[in-house]
């Protein structure tokens, strides 16, 4: 997780570690939900993102988007390009994302200098690695303290599974 994006303590007990793609529909609808689970135990938890860019008709733009997402990390701002993204699924073409950096404060030059020159492709590269390695079969992927998220332990429900991380 070193140097991956962090949204709470980084000195929270419990790391909660999300591999997902900006095509996918479910990363989209989890996202918010994650989050808001993480919040739930501010200063216990956190959330690390990983991108996991997914192949075959329809995820030919997640890729280009992790991309994009790490060009704003690189500014310290994955967080708002990451929510930009998944607020506009049908709008992530090359233009889109620099309206994106424009809209969230970045430094333009700067970030269409990363992203054309894909500057974070082996970022994205190493962390869909790290989740093929962790046998990944959809996304989003959601580990707790190292442990894959099962819905059928600790009610289904990650609230539930930082709880047992707590508990530990």
């Amino acid at each position: 997780t070193q140097g991956r994006p962090v949204w709470g303590s980084d000195n929270a007990p419990v790391t909660v570690v999300v591999f997902a793609d900006f095509t996918c529909s479910h990363c989209r609808a989890d996202a918010p939900k994650i989050r808001a689970a993480v919040e739930q135990f501010r200063g216990r938890a956190k959330l690390v993102f990983k991108y996991f860019p997914l192949t075959g008709p329809g995820h030919e733009r997640g890729r280009p988007a992790a991309i994009a997402a790490e060009a704003a990390h690189e500014q310290g701002k994955f967080w708002e390009m990451h929510d930009a993204i998944f607020e506009n699924p049908n709008a992530m073409e090359d233009e889109d994302f620099v309206a994106y950096a424009e809209k969230i404060g970045l430094d333009v030059g700067k970030f269409k200098a990363s992203y054309q020159g894909k500057k974070g492709d082996a970022r994205v590269e190493a962390d869909r690695k790290d989740g093929e390695v962790l046998e990944i079969r959809g996304t989003p992927a959601v580990f707790v303290n190292g442990r894959e998220m099962n819905e059928l332990l600790f009610g289904g429900t990650l609230g539930g599974w930082i709880d047992d991380a707590l508990k530990r």
